[in-house]
């Protein structure tokens, strides 16, 4: 039985349920398609851009090679002027205990350090290493001094070229290398 004057009118809960239910189907239906790879929102470096950033990061590199080449040449300098002027502390020591330093080799002849010195210097200090070939042998040098026991030579090449010497004089930085037991 119908009732009269009653004119069905649509469920606004079931309106809206179904207006939800065909923008979800639209929503996964656009989801779907963008779920395809779109060529134009690619995520990557070109092949450009890394070769960039390569070239950039070997020119900082070789530059802080260059750099650090000449510090550690300094710093091998530095060591050898240390050495020589501790060698030559060594042999005042001796010095004050003998009353004449310590004999080695012929006059005139280029040796190594006297080992008499090893209780006042331990260990005997070893060249660093890298000399350049006008230097070689490389190491520190000695001037031989066979009974003339008041005097001694020491010495030993840079790296920029130089020599750097000890007597009982001092010390002193040179162009050429010690010519005689006097140093200079």
């Amino acid at each position: 039985m119908k009732k009269q004057g009653f004119t069905p009118t649509p469920n606004p809960r079931l309106a809206s349920k179904s207006s939800l239910a065909i923008r979800r189907s639209r929503l996964s239906a656009s989801v779907s398609v963008n779920r395809q790879p779109n060529k134009g929102l690619v995520w990557g470096f070109t092949l450009i851009e890394l070769l960039v950033v390569l070239t950039i990061i070997g020119i900082i590199a070789s530059v802080a090679l260059v750099s650090m080449q000449s510090v550690r040449t300094k710093a091998r300098d530095s060591r050898r002027l240390t050495d020589i002027r501790q060698s030559m502390l060594a042999l005042e020591l001796y010095y004050d205990d003998h009353l004449e330093y310590p004999e080695k080799g012929a006059v005139g002849i280029i040796d190594d350090s006297p080992l008499s010195i090893v209780p006042y210097l331990d260990p005997m200090p070893k060249d660093p290493g890298n000399t350049p070939p006008a230097c070689l042998p490389e190491g520190y040098r000695w001037w031989g001094n066979t009974g003339q026991t008041q005097k001694y030579c020491l010495w030993a090449c840079l790296e920029s070229g130089a020599f750097f010497a000890a007597s009982p004089k001092g010390t002193r930085a040179m162009e050429n290398p010690p010519s005689g037991l006097d140093c200079w």
